[in-house]
């Protein structure tokens, strides 16, 4: 079966490289999604223009700045899952949207108590982040869902926050109040 297909799709490849049979196949699965239009906005060479009737072709050379500021998702890759465990009971007083305070790169506070925190990939990904020059700036509750360990039969609630992060600002330097565990001790 060819799977679900949609009447548009758009792809954002930057950087894209073919070279490998996976890549391959993944740029394969997701154009044939497309029942009507599909836009492929790429940096690199995927497809000889030559070689693809019935496709309209669009050279843009515009130079495109990176963004004041960007909003992360984060998922369950993105936060420390077993932490949740010992949370459920602030966890059940939170809701969507509730506002969260940075503690530095380890995770996320609501009125003063850690809640989230990071796992070793987004602690990378932050870091990665402000080498670039975008520093945290605002966290949100964002999503509420439950979770299971492995092996386990018990269900957990979890929090996917929202991150903002901005080039103009610094922990510290925003409207978030940062929760500092040493002063609070």
């Amino acid at each position: 079966t060819k799977g679900k297909e949609f009447d548009h799709v758009f792809l954002l490849l930057e950087d894209y490289e073919v070279k490998k049979e996976e890549s391959k196949r993944v740029l394969y699965v997701a154009i044939t999604r497309a029942k009507q239009n599909l836009t492929i906005h790429t940096n690199a060479p995927l497809l000889r223009e030559e070689a693809t009737d019935g496709v309209d072709w669009e050279l843009c050379t515009a130079r495109h700045e990176a963004p004041e500021e960007i909003s992360i998702t984060l998922t369950h890759k993105d936060v420390y899952l077993s932490y949740f465990k010992s949370q459920q009971e602030l966890i059940k007083q939170v809701q969507s949207g509730d506002p969260l305070s940075l503690v530095g790169t380890e995770g996320l506070a609501w009125q003063g108590h850690v809640l989230v925190r990071f796992s070793k990939h987004f602690i990378e990904q932050i870091e990665k982040l402000e080498k670039q020059g975008y520093y945290p700036i605002e966290a949100e509750v964002n999503f509420i869902v439950l979770w299971k360990e492995e092996g386990e039969t018990k269900e957990y609630r979890i929090i996917l926050p929202e991150l903002g992060f901005g080039k103009t600002g610094r922990i510290g330097e925003t409207k978030t109040i940062i929760y500092n565990p040493k002063r609070n001790l």
